[in-house]
């Protein structure tokens, strides 16, 4: 099955509802300001979009893992209709 993103994102009833996912895979300093960086960025990003950001999920854990609880938390929200339209992560 495919899907024509700009044709579901047409669909879009009123103004769009995004959540952010921001994640690094270390807990390094370093890396720790990156999340903060990553944060900001998604957040301008929404805001040139004009999307309503209605939750972020940040964490320091690698993806190698699914044992994640921001991870965790953002798929049973999936489950709740109408909370968001859009997952904004930065890859």
């Amino acid at each position: 099955m495919s899907y024509n993103v700009d044709e579901i994102y047409n669909n879009i009833e009123g103004t769009p509802r995004a959540v952010i996912y921001a994640r690094c895979s270390t807990q390094k300093e370093v890396q720790l300001n990156a999340i903060e960086t990553q944060e900001k960025e998604l957040i301008e990003e929404c805001k040139q979009k004009k999307w309503e950001i209605v939750d972020i999920y940040k964490e320091n854990i690698s993806g190698t893992t699914s044992d994640r609880d921001e991870y965790q938390r953002l798929l049973q929200d999936i489950g709740e209709l109408d909370k968001f339209q859009i997952i904004v992560i930065k890859d």
